[in-house]
Parts: C-alpha cells; sequence; structure tokens
C-alpha cells in the first residue's frame, strides 16, 4: 500500500515591526503584518487595534529587560527595543497618561 502525506503551511505572515524605539519615556512600536483588525498587545496588556491592511503603532510601557512580546493574537513576538538601558526607566501608563519613575498602587 501506498500512503502521501500532504502537509499544509499556514499563508499567515510574520508581524514585521518598522520601529521599536524609547522615545520621551515610552516605547513607541510601529508595524505591520497583524491580523486585519486584531488587538494588539503589548506585554499582556491590550494597547492598539490594527487597520484593515494589519497596520499598527502606539507608545507603551518600556520593558524593562528592553524586549518586550506584542501580538495580534495570533502571533506573538519578541521585540528588542532600541535606545534602551536594561533595568532603567522604568515606566508606567497611569490614568491614560505616561509615568516615568517609581510606579506606586493607589
Amino acid at each position: 500500500m501506498l500512503f502521501t502525506i500532504i502537509a499544509c503551511v499556514s499563508g499567515a505572515e510574520a508581524i514585521d515591526i518598522y520601529s521599536a524605539e524609547v522615545k520621551n519615556g515610552g516605547v513607541f512600536v510601529q508595524g505591520d503584518k497583524a491580523d486585519a483588525y486584531s488587538t494588539i498587545t503589548w506585554e499582556g496588556q491590550s494597547i492598539a487595534a490594527a487597520n484593515r491592511s494589519g497596520g499598527f503603532r502606539f507608545v507603551g510601557v518600556v520593558p524593562k529587560s528592553c524586549v518586550g512580546t506584542l501580538s495580534d493574537g495570533t502571533s506573538t513576538i519578541q521585540v528588542v527595543v532600541l535606545d534602551c538601558t536594561p533595568g532603567i526607566l522604568p515606566t508606567a501608563i497611569v490614568d491614560g497618561e505616561l509615568e516615568i519613575g517609581a510606579v506606586t498602587g493607589g
């Protein structure tokens, strides 16, 4: 008996990052090839929505390690942030504003 195995490879493209760098205390990220209209997450938090072409951009929290996790719900990638010093510049978004320095709960 002869068996034929056919493998299917997904046609989905990987997310592309054009820019990921520290600007004014936050990380500015811009890219494309996300799923159209998908919710973009950065470091586990919803931060933006992709447009119909899969493009997106946002300003978010600078990861302590200078490598952030970005996802469109289908693909997850690690993004190296330029102009970043590991362990320096703790930031957070509080009430829609970017806070720089020690952030406490409240």
